[in-house]
């Protein structure tokens, strides 16, 4: 599901995966970017998530291998936990079993969503997303060193979860801080945009800043000993 919105040509998308998130946590706003003039709009963007899931996987964990595996021979060093931290290593070990063909399928899907995404932006000029699923991480929770467990797994992927399309698809985006959480951190809000359209985002975060400027906003500190 999404949103959009639409003025002096700028379009602003809403897409919320969970959309229990947008009044649990009350931060995805209409109003700060219909307060500029801009038209939100509802709308979908169907990418295969399982899909780019397992090629997200794939790619990227073959990527850890191989820049493990490399650093590992120049150094004359084996790869354990002495070496690499936990998370690190599960991601290695999930993708040794996996073939040049699971590769250059991982690819065609990359490619295969590029191509969703960039007709989805030829409608919209902007979409509009939260920047995560879940509020502020507390420090060490997103940690390499942490049990490669489920709980871990399902925490990555409420932080990566938005912001992961568009490392697959190249389209430029950006996190601004609208929100504030009950416990005083930020909570950002995502903006992505056409292929190469970095300008728009610019202009639009400059608009929301003058709007609702959050410099100052600050989490109380808490200071030890």
């Amino acid at each position: 599901m999404a949103g959009s919105t639409r003025s002096s040509g700028n379009v602003i998308e809403f897409n919320v995966a969970e959309k229990h998130l947008l009044s649990h946590h009350h931060w995805i706003k209409r109003q700060p970017v219909t307060d500029l003039g801009h038209r939100v709009e509802e709308a979908t963007l169907a990418v295969d998530r399982a899909a780019l899931a397992v090629a997200t996987q794939v790619l990227m964990g073959a990527n850890v291998q191989a820049t493990a595996d490399d650093a590992g021979a120049a150094q004359g060093r084996a790869l354990g936990p002495d070496v690499l931290e936990t998370v690190t290593l599960a991601i290695i070990a999930a993708v040794r079993p996996a073939a040049a063909a699971d590769y250059a399928r991982g690819v065609k899907v990359i490619h295969g969503v590029s191509r969703v995404v960039e007709a989805f932006f030829t409608r919209f000029d902007v979409l509009l997303t939260p920047t995560m699923a879940m509020q502020t991480a507390r420090i060490g929770e997103l940690a390499l060193s942490n049990p490669a467990d489920a709980t871990y797994g399902q925490r990555i992927s409420r932080c990566v979860g938005y912001t992961q399309l568009f490392n697959a698809s190249g389209n430029p985006a950006m996190s601004v801080p609208l929100g504030t959480a009950s416990d005083g951190m930020p909570l950002g809000v995502q903006f992505a945009g056409r292929f190469g359209d970095e300008a728009t985002l610019f202009r639009l975060a400059a608009q929301l800043e003058a709007a609702r400027p959050w410099a100052e906003r600050r989490p109380a500190v808490a200071a030890v000993g």
